[in-house]
């Protein structure tokens, strides 16, 4: 029986089977790692752990990320803690750095979604930078049409995407296919109705934030139970 776990918060070339692999480097990102750095030449000055990107936050969903991460990865091993050689999803991946953070805490294998191309490339430059490139990939993918086979996964992630995707009913149940029958879902959202204060970012991109009660709804409609509320 797959399990969900929720949070609400205020807040390489393309291989055979689809994952970015081998990206062109990205001079752009590679000078933003230098500028966090402390002036660290990350092409030569040596080398970048995924730790120093993660622990400042620089590559997580949000600004202090990396402190939800901690208390997200505390609870799940409460639940089915990962190990080395299982797969996890990371849906809406951004730059990588939940996945690469989860990477490195439990040893598995991470597989990172977006639907932005550049995001993808992004995300790969700095996983070949950090060393993490034979555990961590990532393919361009809408998360409501998966490009996975059913029950691929152990674990699904969600930080702060399904706010953003307004099939949330297609969203779960694509995350229930993929995911393994004793697999987990790890949400972390916004729910609404939004405070006026987000009124501004809410005309520049899509807002889809229901209750509380109706998430939950949806998530138990992709036949995803939910034993506990974080």
């Amino acid at each position: 029986m797959q399990r969900a776990l929720t949070g609400a918060g205020p807040d390489r070339a393309l291989e055979e089977d689809g994952h970015t692999r081998h990206p062109r480097e990205s001079t752009s990102v590679q000078l933003l790692c230098r500028a966090h750095l402390g002036g660290r030449d990350p092409a030569g000055a040596g080398p970048v752990t995924a730790a120093d990107l993660y622990r400042r936050s620089l590559d997580c969903q949000n600004h202090g990320g990396f402190a939800l991460l901690e208390r997200h990865a505390a609870l799940v091993t409460e639940y089915c803690a990962l190990g080395e050689g299982q797969r996890l999803l990371e849906a809406g991946c951004g730059l990588g750095g939940p996945g690469r953070y989860l990477a490195d805490r439990f040893g598995c294998a991470v597989i990172g979604i977006i639907v932005l191309p550049a995001r993808v490339q992004a995300a790969a430059v700095l996983t070949r930078l950090v060393g993490h490139g034979d555990r961590v990939a990532y393919c361009p993918a809408d998360a409501t049409r998966l490009p996975f086979a059913a029950h691929q996964f152990e674990q699904a992630w969600m930080l702060d995407v399904s706010i953003h995707i307004a099939n949330k009913a297609t969203l779960f149940g694509e995350v229930a296919r993929v995911v393994k029958p004793a697999g987990l879902l790890v949400l972390h959202d916004q729910p609404g109705p939004l405070p006026p204060a987000m009124r501004p970012v809410t005309r520049r991109a899509p807002y889809i934030a229901p209750t509380l009660p109706q998430l939950m709804r949806y998530v138990e409609g992709g036949r995803i139970p939910r034993p506990h509320l974080a």
